[in-house]
């Protein structure tokens, strides 16, 4: 299973490892990863990817590689939410 691509389209591709024979193969905009993750035929492979590499990457710290532009995807995704997020103070 792999994800790949630059800019805003992606693309999944699941393929057989021994035999190289592709089994499914998704052409996405990455603002629509969503849809996909939900789609039940690449839902298994998506939570199997990402499970996996969640594993790789928190057993291992010289496995942590951060991309700046995911980096900034996920910051302001966080500014948004702290955006909407009321103290409890109030």
């Amino acid at each position: 299973v792999k994800i790949s691509g630059s800019g805003s389209w992606k693309n999944l591709v699941v393929a057989n490892a021994k035999t190289g024979e592709v089994i499914h193969e998704k052409k996405f905009y990455k603002v629509n990863f969503d849809e996909v993750m939900k789609d039940p035929q690449y839902k298994p492979y998506i939570d199997e990817l990402i499970s996996r590499m969640m594993v790789k990457h928190i057993s291992n710290p010289e496995n942590i590689e951060i991309d700046p532009e995911s980096y900034e995807e996920v910051r302001s995704i966080a500014m948004e939410i702290s955006e909407d997020v009321i103290s409890p103070e109030e």
